[in-house]
């Protein structure tokens, strides 16, 4: 099969383009391997929704978590560790709690509890208190 040159540069181009949008899309690379920049956004946004103000040093703590955490990850997975049947397990579960949360927090931002609700369930503890 001969390709001609017009479209060996094409496919070039699509190639290098495509490498330039991905590493855009990564806040750094860990042997060769682009760190996506979703990772970082997804931990960051965590963190300040338990009430961390943000700020550049949060940043850039999250920044190196997720750049050691590739790091020990690719080292791990070049040890052979995804092969052992306790890695395989430890999948399975984190996988299971990952989607129960997913299904736990759809349900409560349907369902959201009222004022009403938690004084009510206050005043039934309070008087079960009261009892004991």
């Amino acid at each position: 099969m001969n390709i001609s040159f017009p479209s060996r540069l094409a496919f070039l181009m699509t190639v290098l383009l495509g490498a330039t949008v991905a590493q855009a899309q990564a806040i750094a690379t860990v042997n060769g391997k682009p760190v996506p920049k979703a990772r970082y956004e997804f931990r960051l946004n965590q963190l300040k929704a338990q009430g961390q103000s943000q700020s550049p040093d949060l940043e850039n703590m999250v920044k190196e978590e997720a750049v050691l955490l590739e790091m020990f990850a690719q080292e791990a997975e070049s040890r052979g560790f995804v092969a052992a049947p306790e890695f395989k397990i430890q999948m399975e579960i984190a996988r299971a709690n990952i989607l129960a949360n997913a299904l736990f927090n759809e349900f409560q931002k349907k369902n959201p509890i009222t004022e009403a609700e938690i004084k009510s369930e206050y005043e039934r503890l309070k008087a079960e208190s009261k009892g004991a």
